[in-house]
């Protein structure tokens, strides 16, 4: 078996990574620093701010939960419409921690909070809280006709 050969460039003229396998099996691998740099330095902004906690919850992750629930909701409210069902915009808001509590569990994504959620020995608050708000969330849900 030949050896292989590899050549690593520096492509800052723009373009995408490129990876081939070039004649005489020389492998060459060229990348664009700015875009390693800018993908790093996205990667670590968001790592930061995940670092503000309330309770153990990354405030980071709550916030984007609940900004994308409130900007899905016109569109989720208007497929349920669709299927005679009427949830008011506001209802989603409070099913957002709910509904991401079932969705992590039915895709087997154990996060912090639900696993405290299935902790039958504590988080109580935690537990009255989720309720609380899935009952705040069910409660203006209407079927029409």
């Amino acid at each position: 078996m030949p050896q292989l050969e590899y050549e690593i460039r520096n492509d800052d003229e723009g373009g995408e990574p490129l990876i081939s396998n070039g004649p005489e099996n020389k492998f060459e691998f060229r990348y664009n620093t700015s875009q390693i740099w800018k993908r790093c330095y996205c990667y670590l902004m968001i790592e930061n701010l995940r670092l503000y906690r309330i309770g153990g919850y990354a405030i980071f992750d709550l916030v984007t939960a609940f900004l994308g629930m409130y900007l899905l909701s016109p569109l989720l409210s208007w497929l349920f419409r669709q299927v005679k069902i009427d949830i008011p915009k506001q209802n989603w808001l409070f099913l957002t921690l709910p509904i991401s509590i079932l969705v992590h569990l039915l895709v087997n994504n154990k996060t912090l909070m639900a696993k405290n959620f299935l902790d039958l020995q504590g988080n109580f608050i935690l537990k009255i809280l989720i309720l609380g708000l899935l009952v705040l969330g069910l409660r203006g849900i209407k079927i029409t006709k």
